[in-house]
């Protein structure tokens, strides 16, 4: 009985050593869900009116994960410096390569495999592209026209990892305030190559929208984030937020004007973030398990879109209705091929992690 009770103890302060905020696995689900319904709706479909605010919406939610990645690792950087009085690059980097990589490149060479073996356009990957992804600079192969096939998800991670080559070097010697400073100054730098891209008539799609430049402005408005601590806001007060967030990215894919298209997203992006961040929640929850995988979802959403596609230009019913079957299908596949992906694939790359966390983060 001493025993079990001092093994129970000991898992409790555990627990509460982490750093981990189960809302934050919500909000990975619903700029997931933002993503999806962007990929999923068809600019035709009925109700044009709601499903367009949800399309327009949609197409911002990869600057969520953006600014939500960057908080989270700028905040496991600074408590782990705080810690041990130092960052560890090596441990930083293992714990990415283990993170991300084991993923990416299962499903980039997967994708790639396909686009030789069918012939079909929306799955044509060049060698060339294969390339490029590998050496993570897949957002700009898309950005000069390049096609990924079904790896085309996978330029944002590209983003994601050419700014981590950056940032930890910097957080390791920087003080938490001169860190808040500098992710102000890559938000202000982010803005002035952006409008000289949109002034030098840089196309928005593709060229400005796969460019690394204008989405690093989401890193740093959550490297600011850093700084602020979670308040207790009255539940109506962070519905009326998000909210207000939602509209602003749909304000940012419909009527902002060319130089106010990232910083309107970015509003939005952060005010959906605040409305999540501090909102008391237990740690284990469908929604919480559903952002556990958002990684997989993001990546295999295109996938599943795919396969209901086919499959609804060859069953007869949903050839007259062919949204049906990709509103219907689609999303319960992409959770099925996510799940797998982390339970066979994943898991064992995440657990290794887990040895190289100075700062215990959500167990796997």
């Amino acid at each position: 009985m001493t025993g079990a009770v001092l093994e129970h103890s000991r898992m409790r302060t555990e627990s509460s050593q982490r750093f981990y905020r189960p809302e934050l696995d919500v909000l990975r689900f619903f700029a997931f869900l933002l993503v999806f319904m962007y990929h999923a709706i068809s600019p035709t479909a009925h109700l044009p009116f709601l499903l367009g605010l949800l399309k327009d919406a949609g197409s911002f939610g990869v600057p969520i994960f953006f600014l939500l990645s960057a908080y989270l690792i700028t905040e496991l950087l600074l408590r782990e410096k705080a810690k041990s009085g130092t960052i560890s690059l090596r441990r930083f980097y293992v714990r990415r390569i283990l993170r991300i990589w084991p993923l990416y490149f299962g499903f980039l060479f997967s994708a790639f495999a396909l686009g030789q073996l069918i012939h079909r356009p929306e799955l044509h990957f060049a060698p060339i592209t294969l390339l490029g992804a590998i050496l993570m600079a897949g957002n700009f192969m898309q950005a000069a026209g390049y096609n990924m096939g079904l790896a085309s998800m996978l330029w944002s991670i590209s983003v994601e990892e050419q700014f981590y080559l950056l940032w930890p070097f910097l957080a390791r010697i920087l003080t938490r305030e001169r860190v808040v400073l500098a992710g102000a100054t890559i938000w202000v730098i982010s803005q002035i190559i952006t409008a000289a891209m949109i002034y030098h008539h840089v196309p928005y799609y593709n060229a400005q929208w796969y460019s690394s430049f204008p989405h690093f402005q989401y890193f740093g408005l959550g490297i600011m984030m850093s700084a602020y601590r979670p308040r207790a806001l009255p539940i109506v007060a962070r519905i009326l937020m998000g909210i207000a967030g939602f509209f602003v990215l749909v304000a940012a894919g419909s009527i902002a004007g060319p130089y106010f298209v990232f910083p309107t997203a970015g509003i939005g992006a952060l005010l959906i973030f605040l409305a999540f961040l501090g909102f008391p929640m237990a740690a284990e929850g469908p929604l919480q398990s559903l952002g556990k995988i958002s990684y997989g979802l993001y990546v295999f959403h295109g996938s599943a879109l795919l396969i209901t596609h086919v499959l609804s230009h060859r069953l007869p019913y949903f050839r007259e209705h062919p949204a049906w079957l990709v509103y219907t299908l689609s999303l319960p596949l992409t959770i099925l091929f996510a799940s797998l992906s982390y339970r066979y694939w994943e898991l064992p790359f995440l657990r290794l992690k887990e040895r190289f966390e100075v700062v215990k983060s959500r167990p796997a």
